[in-house]
């Protein structure tokens, strides 16, 4: 059996901050591989204005250099819109030999039960909770109790350390035009700028 951390999310784009993150999941549950799985189209979002085959890319680059850092277009090459119990589902079925565990943020795990078929997800995968700004430790244990109560998830609790950054800023940044080479990985900056991303348009 091998030990698989699944990070999802859009990557819009991807940074430092979520290479950090998954080097220390890594480390703190002894996973041999993270797997990075970029959103396609997600339901409760706007469309993002960067392409998913451009985010895709990006993730590709970020990665580079890490040996046990892996990247699938699972979601990126799905029509329609994007449903996490679908890919746990997915992956579960094209791997039942390995054990799988999907990462989530306090903000997320706050209104998990709201997510489309969450026992299905429940089922095929433990969660693995990162603590965020604006949530406790206390508020978290309690509603990993609620969850493991309806559902009987196997939900881990995951300390982190605070990485001071966020898609959002370096978008807003990339948008002024200011520098953020020191936030994001070099292959990545080289791909925003040849194709012109997140830049305002004339």
């Amino acid at each position: 059996m091998k030990q698989i951390g699944i990070m999802g999310g859009s990557f819009d784009p991807p940074h430092i901050g979520h290479l950090l993150l998954a080097e220390w999941i890594q480390k703190e549950l002894k996973l041999e591989e993270i797997r990075f799985i970029p959103t396609g189209r997600i339901y409760h979002k706007e469309p993002q204005k960067v392409s998913a085959k451009d985010r895709l890319e990006m993730v590709r680059l970020a990665v580079l250099g890490y040996p046990a850092f892996t990247v699938d277009a699972t979601e990126v090459e799905r029509e329609g819109i994007t449903y996490t119990y679908e890919t746990v589902e997915e992956l579960k079925q094209r791997e039942p030999e390995n054990q799988l565990t999907f990462l989530v943020g306090a903000d997320s795990l706050d209104y998990m039960e709201r997510w489309k078929y969450p026992e299905r997800i429940f089922s095929a995968c433990r969660i693995a909770a990162v603590i965020r700004p604006g949530f406790s430790y206390e508020q978290m244990e309690e509603k990993i109790r609620q969850l493991k109560a309806q559902f009987d998830a196997d939900i881990l609790l995951v300390p982190t350390p605070e990485i001071p950054i966020s898609s959002t800023d370096l978008r807003k940044k990339l948008n002024g035009g200011e520098s953020v080479k020191e936030w994001i990985p070099k292959p990545v900056e080289e791909y925003i700028k040849k194709h012109g991303l997140y830049q305002q348009k004339p």
